[in-house]
């Protein structure tokens, strides 16, 4: 083997071991994820819900606004179980840019971050309420 490849093993495993030291201090210190400013938190009230191909698209509007997308088998949703217009929100989402994929031939629609948690209010109560 020669001595380009010997380095070009050596680098990949010393990069492995620090992506994993990395990942390993970001599950175990959450607080090491939010001074990198992997997450942002939201909460709100949500003024618009766009069905999207990879999930759905929420607006968020009030103390801590955004769009951020809702992601089938990723997102943890919690009781009450409503991603609809008037529902007040509350969340964490990982600050990675991910668009709403619409069905062709339509553009895609950005997002500020990927939910990863997401509890709710329920629509029938606040309507109920007034």
């Amino acid at each position: 083997m020669s001595i380009f490849f010997k380095f070009i093993k050596n680098v990949c495993v010393i990069t492995s071991f620090l992506f994993f030291v990395f990942v390993v201090s970001v599950l175990i210190l959450p607080e090491s994820a939010d001074a990198l400013g992997l997450f942002t938190n939201f909460g709100g009230k949500i003024t618009t819900v766009v069905p999207c191909t990879n999930g759905v698209l929420i607006t968020v509007v009030g103390p801590k606004p955004g769009v951020f997308l809702y992601k089938y088998f990723v997102s943890k949703l919690y009781p009450a179980f409503q991603l609809l217009p008037k529902a007040k929100v509350i969340g964490r989402a990982i600050n990675i840019k991910v668009p709403c994929t619409l069905m062709p031939p339509a553009a895609n629609i950005p997002s500020e971050g990927v939910i990863i948690s997401v509890g709710t209010s329920s629509v029938l109560e606040e309507e109920a309420a007034q």
